[in-house]
């Protein structure tokens, strides 16, 4: 069989079954995330996220390294958005 004629059909078999105790775990982080968020509570925001912390949005990758511009820079985007609660 010529390389050509050859291909590979792979599955990732890791989702197949979801990890229930993991996705509610994640829900759970998810969900204080944003009781936090919307209660403007930063350090149970940032007790959520870990740093550094990736934000890619609109072809940008943002980047905090450390917790101490997280909470401001995402009132000042959202604000300018008019967002008030996520």
């Amino acid at each position: 069989m010529s390389p050509e004629e050859r291909r590979t059909t792979s599955i990732d078999q890791t989702q197949a079954q979801p990890d229930k105790t993991a996705v509610a775990e994640s829900l759970a982080v998810l969900d204080g995330f944003m009781a936090a968020l919307n209660a403007g509570n930063e350090p149970a925001l940032l007790a959520t996220l870990h740093f550094p912390h990736y934000r890619l949005a609109g072809g940008r990758m943002r980047v905090w390294d450390q917790h101490r511009a997280y909470l401001s820079d995402f009132l000042a985007r959202t604000y300018t958005q008019g967002r008030r609660r996520t």
